[in-house]
């Protein structure tokens, strides 16, 4: 497996396209932090407490690492390449763990990169602010690593069953509108919280761990927009636990099918 590891990772630090996905992820988020301004927020003078509340980096942060994924669990499919490992004795056990670990890898570069980086730049430009605590800071990124994850399992797993890496680009696409319809239905037609949705959708998961409860505090002589309320257990548990369960169940259910397809 070691080697399989070793080549994909030589593999995307020599091609080109892993350096667009990296320009093309960072273009989102630019664009994103420019609506942002666009939205009465001055993105110039935003604290790394006020950049995290805004969790504009969710959507990003999953084409990115979808990309990255497919490519790495599907990107060998054409040329043939896994087929030729499976002929000098590597087992599909290895040659399926070698991607997953490799699709994990990078997609926890591209987290912080996306999601973290940028917090700590504005936070090292304008102070962290009074926005969130530090420790609810680490307490939400570490939390949307799960169905962040979960979402990579998915893309990793759907690439070895259907074996069209392609296809999983519109996947994503699809499931994007489905989760953002479920959400309409829940919030606007049932007039229910959409926390509900949290175990079963991890787009909208990844999106809870953003979601504050706002109030006003006065600190240094003005009113500031502050957390009333950190995130409740129930809500960690409803976010952690299915993504934990249902990544697991991804990961089986793509290598026995993988396991027993015929690779022409």
């Amino acid at each position: 497996m070691y080697n399989i590891i070793k080549a994909q990772m030589y593999q995307l630090i020599r091609e080109n396209a892993t350096y667009y996905t990296f320009l093309g992820g960072l273009g989102a988020l630019l664009f994103l932090y420019i609506s942002l301004s666009d939205s009465n927020i001055e993105i110039a003078e935003v604290t790394g407490s006020e950049l995290l509340v805004q969790g504009t980096s969710s959507m990003v942060l999953m084409f990115v690492a979808m990309l990255f994924t497919v490519r790495i669990c599907g990107g060998d499919m054409g040329d043939k390449t896994i087929n030729h490992e499976m002929l000098t004795g590597i087992s599909r056990a290895k040659i399926y763990g070698g991607r997953i670990i490799v699709s994990v890898i990078s997609a926890l570069i591209v987290y912080i990169l996306f999601a973290v980086t940028p917090i700590a730049v504005f936070t090292v430009i304008n102070g962290w602010g009074y926005t969130a605590p530090v420790k609810e800071a680490f307490i939400r990124l570490g939390l949307q690593i799960f169905p962040y994850l979960r979402l990579v399992f998915f893309f990793a797993s759907l690439t070895f069953i259907t074996m069209q890496p392609a296809a999983i680009i519109l996947v994503s696409f699809v499931l994007m509108l489905v989760e953002g319809l479920f959400d309409l239905v829940v919030t606007e037609v049932l007039e229910r919280s959409d926390k509900i949705l949290y175990p079963f959708l991890g787009i909208i998961a990844m999106d809870g761990v953003n979601v504050y409860n706002m109030t006003y505090g006065y600190i240094d002589g003005e009113d500031v927009e502050v957390l009333k309320n950190g995130l409740s257990t129930g809500t960690i548990v409803s976010i952690a636990v299915p993504s934990v369960i249902f990544g697991i169940i991804f990961l089986i259910a793509g290598y026995c099918i993988f396991r027993k397809k015929d690779m022409k």
